[in-house]
């Protein structure tokens, strides 16, 4: 039998397997945060509010109108169905955002072997957040996807198609638009040219089917929910499941055992530093991260890449509501790091060993192997948004190397 088939076959056992646990646990997990999307799907063609802070029902919506009116089809089915046909769609969909990943970053790649090695070790540490995402329906892989096509597009010359794909994965969060500066900053304008241009198109597309007065309500709302809803609350903020890079200073400097009594003492709570400081802090160190990704490689290096990973990177640090499953985002710099390693023959140990350190943190920093009371005390410390420090170090690191990687 060839060997694709084989692991077509391993992939085809791996979603079964995977799918009917999942559908074992619908009822018992809610349908989680799939849960919002299907309710914002209800809503909206019932025309109704789909932007409502503090939802009782817990689906506190925070996408765009075009999301919801998408969402809306799967209303069609009742909810378990359609939870099943969002985890088989999600799970398909991250395969095809993979392959597209290795193609931008590696696509002198064609033996087996080769990209065989390729997705192993880049997949090593993201395993645990697939699967997060999956069970959670979250809608992390979807942004994820959109945005690689888009590059994968770009890497194609094909700015408009990737504008468009780039401009959708904004529509899901908004954080995927940290690609924009990028390209201004480089020259490729087109490409920023088309995005912004799908943005605005995507913004009033659901006019043509609810009429332009109520979309612009719904748009009127989506601003009130991203500014006036829980999102910004110092509650929210400092909570040990966000790990946004502005929860990972505040945390660092505020009592959160004001807030959640079974917090541990944080290392700098006494310096009592006021919000704006914090918040002034955080802006200076995502100036400086972005910073450094603009800086231009070494000529070396001109045909290695790895600024598209440092951007994924960001894409996760600069949500203001980072959850452990956002560092999904981390894949792009994985994929870049694998096909480094597999040029330079693993020579460069600190590379290796830190991508260790990192993969391992990902699969280990979970309830059912530190527990539950641990790992809740653990997440106050940011231990993914340190691990997506770590990353975006190794791929600055990568970025301006001396190290000639061999050619196949």
């Amino acid at each position: 039998m060839p060997k694709k088939y084989i692991v077509i076959l391993i992939i085809l056992a791996i979603f079964f397997g995977s799918f009917f646990a999942h559908r074992g646990r619908l009822a018992k997990r809610r349908y989680a945060d799939f849960h919002c999307f299907y309710t914002a799907g209800q809503r909206i063609s019932l025309g109704q509010a789909i932007y409502r802070t503090d939802d009782p029902g817990g689906a506190e919506f925070r996408y765009t109108p075009i999301i919801a009116m998408l969402m809306s089809g799967l209303t069609l089915l009742p909810e378990p169905s359609a939870d099943c046909l969002w985890y088989a769609f999600n799970f398909f969909l991250i395969i095809a955002a993979f392959a597209c990943m290795k193609e931008i970053v590696a696509p002198d790649k064609t033996g087996f072997k080769d990209k065989l090695l390729l997705y192993l070790i880049a997949l090593f540490g993201l395993v645990r957040l697939i699967f997060y995402n999956l069970n959670a329906g979250q809608s992390n892989i979807l942004m994820l996807a959109s945005a690689v096509f888009g590059l994968y597009y770009f890497s194609k010359a094909k700015e408009g198609i990737g504008g468009g794909w780039l401009a959708f994965s904004a529509m899901v969060k908004y954080t995927p638009l940290v690609f924009l500066p990028y390209f201004i900053a480089r020259k490729r304008l087109k490409i920023a040219l088309f995005t912004l241009i799908f943005t605005a198109i995507y913004l009033l597309l659901p006019g043509i089917l609810i009429g332009f007065k109520a979309n612009f309500a719904y748009l009127k709302g989506l601003e009130q929910q991203l500014f006036y809803s829980s999102i910004l609350k110092e509650l929210t903020i400092i909570a040990n499941k966000n790990q946004s890079l502005l929860s990972f200073i505040w945390r660092m400097f505020f009592p959160c055992n004001y807030y959640f009594p079974n917090a541990p003492l944080m290392p700098f709570q006494e310096l009592q530093l006021a919000p704006r400081l914090l918040n002034l802090f955080f802006y200076a160190l995502a100036s400086l991260l972005y910073g450094l990704i603009l800086l231009p490689q070494r000529k070396n290096q001109k045909n290695y890449n790895p600024d598209f990973g440092l951007l994924f990177i960001c894409v996760a640090f600069f949500n203001l509501n980072a959850w452990v499953h956002t560092y999904i985002f981390l894949a792009m710099g994985y994929f870049v790091i694998a096909d480094y390693l597999l040029r330079c023959g693993f020579k460069d140990k600190p590379v290796l060993y830190a991508w260790m350190i990192s993969a391992i943190l990902n699969n280990l920093l979970t309830p059912s192997v530190l527990g539950k009371p641990l790992m809740d005390k653990v997440y106050y410390y940011s231990p993914f948004t340190i691990n997506g420090l770590i990353i975006f170090m190794i791929l600055l690191k990568i970025k301006f190397s001396v190290c000639q990687p061999k050619k196949n």
